[in-house]
C-alpha cells in the first residue's frame, strides 16, 4: 500500500508541476523534457490506478491516497515553487492540512477516538456535555 500511495502521489504532482512548466515559456530541450516527464508520469499514474482497483480495498485506500496527494503537492508548492512567499496566514494554512487529516480519519471507519463509546471525546461527551449546560 505504501509503494502504491507513493507512485500515485509522486507520479501526479510530477505531471502537476510539469503542466506548470509549459506556460512560462520553455526552451526547446525543456519542453522536450517536460513533454517526456508528462507522459511517463501520466502512465506511472493510469498503471497504479489500475492496480489500486484490483489489489486494495477502496474504503481503506481512498482517503489515504487523498491526503497523500494534497501532502505532496502542498510540499512541492512550498519547495519548487516558494509558494511560502505568498502564503498569508500560516496557521490557516497549516489548520486547513489538520482539517484533510481529521476528515480522512473519519472516513476511514471504526474510528474508536471519536466514537460514542469515548468517553472523553466521543459522543457521549458531547450530549453531556450540551445537557449540562442548559
Amino acid at each position: 500500500v505504501a509503494l502504491l500511495l507513493a507512485a500515485r502521489a509522486s507520479s501526479f504532482t510530477v505531471n502537476l508541476t510539469v503542466s506548470r512548466l509549459f506556460v512560462v515559456s520553455p526552451t526547446i530541450p525543456v519542453l522536450i523534457a517536460a513533454l517526456v516527464l508528462k507522459v511517463s508520469s501520466g502512465a506511472i499514474n493510469t498503471h497504479a490506478l489500475v492496480v489500486q482497483a484490483t489489489a486494495v480495498e477502496q474504503a481503506f485506500f481512498v482517503p489515504l491516497n487523498a491526503s497523500a496527494l494534497i501532502l505532496v503537492n502542498a510540499m512541492t508548492g512550498l519547495i519548487v515553487w516558494e509558494d511560502w512567499r505568498v502564503i498569508g496566514s500560516w496557521v490557516g494554512y497549516i489548520c486547513v492540512f489538520v482539517q484533510l487529516v481529521l476528515g480522512n480519519y473519519l472516513l476511514l471507519g471504526d474510528v474508536e477516538a471519536l466514537s460514542s463509546e469515548n468517553t472523553k471525546y466521543g459522543a457521549a461527551k458531547s450530549v453531556k456535555f450540551v445537557l449540562k449546560r442548559k
